[in-house]
């Protein structure tokens, strides 16, 4: 079974860590071997420091949080995707799906608030499903309020592949290993989908996991820690102690007409 990292402290009514397992443990995310992006396809990289015009210097360029590799899997149709987005006058993003044949899948606008932090965007229920097996380039730029072209923008590689029973059994494991008193928590199932998904290599919903628990516990010096060490190991160390931002609603845009 693979070692908690995260077990429920209903006394203190905070996130506790089993000091013989966290001695032993492994890391949170072991990247798969074999997920790699062409990187002549150039969408992966971190982009460069480009700014609104009316903005101050970027303390860090917007980031998509991404693996090393820039392909980061999901096993979810509508998964949430997170990105860095540095303080700016900018008050709408636009967000951009497109598949491998570089045909658009979806797009949206969202609004943006004045202070930096890591943006979480998740795929709403009605937009199209991602397909087992298929990747995707996704991209989120900022609109600036000048007629400026050269706009800032973060981007990155994701694959849905499908839920194995390996993972499921996992996940099952380590909630009993997480349960405190056969009483199944909120907590106890993210903790144990974090731990199962980060070693299965599922970065985008381990990364999902992981918000959601620094966000139930925004004190637990553990959870800071993995969050810093995670971000560290993958080299988004930059933006590892900015805020974590409140899910905004997207709004569908239409997408530009194509023959087929």
């Amino acid at each position: 079974m693979l070692n908690g990292l995260l077990i429920e402290s209903v006394l203190a009514g905070t996130l506790a860590v089993d000091m013989q397992l966290q001695a032993r443990r492994r890391r949170l995310f072991e990247p798969p071997t074999d997920e790699q992006v062409d990187d002549s396809r150039g969408g992966a990289s971190r982009s460069a420091e480009v700014k609104c015009a009316d903005d101050e210097v970027y303390q860090a360029p917007m980031t998509a949080l991404v693996p090393q590799s820039g392909l980061g899997l999901t096993v979810k149709p509508h998964p949430t995707l997170l990105v860095y987005v540095p303080a700016t006058t900018s008050t709408r993003a636009h967000f951009t799906l497109k598949d491998a044949g570089n045909r658009g899948v979806y797009q949206a606008s969202l609004p943006l608030s004045a202070t930096d932090g890591i943006l979480q965007i998740t795929l709403p229920a009605d937009s199209p499903e991602l397909l087992i097996g298929s990747t995707y380039e996704w991209s989120l730029v900022l609109l600036c309020h000048s007629a400026q072209t050269d706009l800032p923008a973060a981007s990155g590689y994701i694959r849905r592949v499908e839920m194995t029973e390996e993972m499921t059994e996992e996940i099952s494991e380590e909630i009993a290993a997480e349960t405190i008193e056969e009483r199944v928590t909120e907590s106890s199932l993210l903790s144990a989908q974090t731990v199962a998904y980060g070693q299965a290599g599922i970065w985008h919903d381990m990364l999902a996991s992981l918000v959601a628990l620094k966000q139930a516990y925004p004190a637990d010096r553990v959870l800071s820690d993995d969050w810093a060490e995670l971000l560290q190991s993958e080299r988004l160390g930059a933006i590892a102690n900015t805020p974590l931002l409140q899910m905004q609603n997207i709004t569908e845009t239409s997408l530009p007409s194509r023959s087929d």
